[in-house]
């Protein structure tokens, strides 16, 4: 199921959160730097697999934090800039979801996926998520509510 909601994805209670990402190591701008400000581990761990070259467009990055028991998938969605790329962000999307049910995490929060930063339209990313409305995993996709 895709559900689309307004408002503040970090007030929203789902312990397991996805977001796009650069594969240049960089969160900092946008939704990605509030990722990195709350999650200063996960943000190093990124940052490593990016510097090693292994964070790929398309790519997946389960990171558990053991402290609340959260899951943040960081989907590698763009090199840097507004490049969003929509075969990356579907790809990556699609290696989520199985992580997701290895893991049985059942439901994930998520902004508007590169439509930020990235300078995707609204529309191709909904075009891009109309793929997983039977997926075994519900995508809650968060537009903030300034």
């Amino acid at each position: 199921m895709i559900k689309y909601v307004k408002g503040d994805l970090f007030e929203s209670g789902l312990r397991n959160l996805a977001q796009g990402c650069n594969t240049r190591g960089v969160m900092g701008a946008g939704i990605s730097r509030t990722f990195r400000e709350r999650y200063p581990v996960m943000y190093q761990a990124y940052r490593a697999l990016c510097q090693a070259h292994e964070f790929k467009l398309g790519d997946s990055m389960p990171w558990l934090d053991v402290n609340t028991n959260t899951v943040i998938f960081n989907l590698a969605t763009q090199n840097l800039g507004e490049n969003a790329n929509p075969d990356a962000i579907d790809l990556a999307i699609h290696n989520m979801v199985s992580q997701a049910k290895m893991i049985h995490v059942t439901e994930i929060g998520m902004p508007w996926i590169g439509c930020g930063i990235g300078g995707l339209k609204f529309g191709e990313l909904q075009e891009i998520l109309a793929d997983f409305h039977s997926s075994a995993v519900d995508l809650i996709v968060y537009e903030y509510n300034a």
